[in-house]
């Protein structure tokens, strides 16, 4: 079986990674895209304005940013399609939490941003929810 393909811009990928480096928090995004049996195309991170709750080891977002991020998916005529998030300090690896909350939410595929703020590193992984391995990374900016 072939890994299963998440495709998007580096710059935006690379915009959250500078964003969890700068936080001690858990941060989160939505992404919103498309997805077919082998690829997910994310066209758009979207971010809260305010998070319902936000430690180094949970991040929440408020009623009214879900809202919004839903709504601008409908205008893009795309879905939310997944979320990322960071594990400040620790491995990309998906926990029994983050596979729960996931599979609540209806996503079949997760990212997850591992960060090493002394050495000021991120690794991301994004994991199909049924599958043991991460999915290939294809930046759409350099096919």
């Amino acid at each position: 079986m072939a890994a299963y393909k998440i495709k998007l811009k580096r710059q935006d990928l690379s915009y959250f990674r500078r964003l969890a480096l700068d936080s001690n928090k858990e941060i989160e995004a939505y992404l919103i895209g498309t997805e077919s049996e082998n690829v997910a195309t994310i066209v758009e991170f979207i971010y809260p304005k305010n998070y319902k709750t936000q430690t180094p080891n949970a991040a929440e977002w408020s009623q009214e940013d879900v809202d919004y991020a839903e709504k601008r998916a409908k205008e893009l005529n795309k879905k939310i399609i997944s979320t990322i998030h960071t594990h400040p300090d620790f491995h990309p690896i998906m926990s029994p939490t983050d596979y729960k909350e996931s599979k609540k939410f209806g996503c079949k595929l997760l990212g997850i941003c591992g960060t090493n703020s002394k050495e000021r590193k991120t690794s991301v992984y994004f994991w199909k929810l049924d599958v043991a391995l991460p999915c290939k990374i294809i930046y759409i900016d350099e096919e």
